[in-house]
């Protein structure tokens, strides 16, 4: 399972996580 998570695994992750950040923020 670890060789799944690659560069862009996190890239993707790290997106996701932004615009919770955002979202978090608007509200």
């Amino acid at each position: 399972m670890a060789g799944r998570f690659d560069g862009n695994s996190i890239q993707r992750t790290d997106e996701l996580l932004r615009s919770w950040d955002e979202t978090h923020s608007r509200l």
